[in-house]
């Protein structure tokens, strides 16, 4: 009987932890020690629980996964009607002193149900592809209900990218995003909102609203540029220490972090983050089935893009839409959703290399 190994990917787990520590480090200077250990209790748990699904055989990753999503869908569905309403926004559910923000597991959930239903089919053709894609639209739709247009955008894109992975093709997938750009002035006139609107124009000149929509932008890029190369040092970034950069400790913590350790240490984290997708997409390639494949290039295609977005608008490059540094910003749901997904790679590596 083969011996398993009790860390299925000594890489991708060191990456992962990698970034999680970079997390707590940043933490730690945006927000004090009570912010700190309450991450690191939930990375704790979080880290368990991502080398216990690694163990999962192909048949019990399968059902996890369907029955994932199906959680995950239905909590969106809870969450309009029942939700908790903060910041004119109803995006989580109360579970007494907790809150659950179901958007974050559906980040992970919806390329795990993809993959699930897409190993279920003999031969592929445009039809399916079509229904999938149409099945992440619905799901995008009860976000921007919320509403969450950044995590919205996201999730479609991840949905795309699945979709992609699993061979619908280059011109297929460009002609489905020309159909969507030439949505834009609709969605403009009938689906965002006018504070939504209000962050896109702001975008091209914050100095127009620096005490409203343009302060976040505003502080933020401050303490992107005054970080330099080398950055300030730890707990010397000005624009966190004083209080100037809002929700440092979340949505922002890139801007404490660059301002800290300068464009060295930025790139240094952005390094993690590309090896980090690079070693998924590694263990799809090597994947015994579609089912592996699809799951653990999915998970990949979101994690970078959630990445990619927050350093764009933490940046000043893309509109404030309220996204989370995955592994790195403070959140209880988003930190178990990250590691639940990397647990789901985990078990896909484990079988990759001979384990059952």
């Amino acid at each position: 009987m083969l011996k398993q190994k009790i860390i299925a990917d000594k890489t991708l787990t060191l990456l992962v932890l990698a970034l999680f520590a970079v997390g707590l480090a940043a933490l730690y200077s945006a927000g004090g020690e009570e912010y700190f250990w309450r991450q690191f209790n939930r990375g704790i748990f979080g880290i368990a629980l991502m080398l216990a699904l690694s163990f999962l055989p192909p048949r019990g990753q399968q059902a996890a996964a369907i029955l994932f999503f199906a959680a995950a869908a239905l909590a969106l569905l809870a969450v309009l009607p029942f939700g908790a309403k903060i910041n004119n926004a109803r995006r989580w559910l109360n579970f007494g002193a907790y809150y659950v923000q179901p958007s974050e597991f559906m980040k992970i959930a919806l390329p795990l149900g993809l993959a699930f239903f897409y190993a279920r089919i003999s031969k592929l053709r445009w039809r399916h592809h079509l229904f999938f894609l149409a099945a992440t639209a619905a799901v995008a739709a009860l976000i921007i209900a919320q509403p969450d247009l950044g995590t919205a955008l996201i999730l479609a894109a991840t949905g795309m990218a699945t979709v992609f992975f699993a061979g619908i093709g280059w011109r297929s997938l460009a002609a489905i995003a020309f159909f969507g750009i030439l949505s834009l002035p609709l969605a403009w006139l009938f689906v965002l909102k006018e504070y939504q609107k209000k962050r896109i124009l702001i975008l091209f000149d914050p100095a127009q609203d620096p005490l409203g929509s343009g302060h976040q932008t505003i502080q933020s890029q401050i303490a992107v540029g005054s970080g330099g190369v080398w950055g300030k040092g730890f707990q010397d970034g000005t624009q966190a220490q004083l209080g100037f950069l809002p929700e440092r400790h979340t949505d922002f913590i890139f801007a404490v972090y660059a301002e800290e350790f300068g464009l060295a240490g930025s790139v240094l984290l952005l390094a993690l983050a590309v090896l980090l997708c690079w070693r998924c997409l590694w263990i799809a390639a090597r994947a015994r089935d579609r089912f592996g494949r699809l799951a653990a290039a999915g998970i990949a295609s979101g994690f970078f893009l959630t990445f990619g977005v927050n350093l764009c608008m933490v940046s000043g490059m893309l509109p404030v839409v309220g996204m989370p540094l995955p592994l790195v910003s403070y959140g209880g749901t988003a930190l178990l959703a990250a590691f639940l997904g990397f647990g789901a790679v985990l078990a896909v590596a484990r079988r990759a290399d001979g384990g059952r």
